[in-house]
């Protein structure tokens, strides 16, 4: 799964995306990143066949969408 958000700490103003491993202590960010200016630049840079997540209230304020 993939989580975007526009408030990380290591690319403030940017839309950032990380690969996140689920398990059962709630995942594990894998070490990379994408990073973008806009979100639209950063879904072009998403790999191929993922499929869209809109942000539920179980996730942080921070995450805008998720992508599997």
């Amino acid at each position: 799964m993939w989580v975007v958000t526009d408030a990380d700490a290591e690319h403030p103003g940017k839309v950032v995306a990380r690969a996140q491993r689920a398990n059962h202590q709630g995942g594990t960010c894998l070490p990379s990143a994408l990073v973008a200016d806009t979100l639209d630049e950063l879904r072009v840079m998403l790999p191929i066949d993922l499929t869209r997540r809109d942000r539920t209230s179980a996730l942080p304020p921070d995450v805008l969408e998720t992508w599997d």
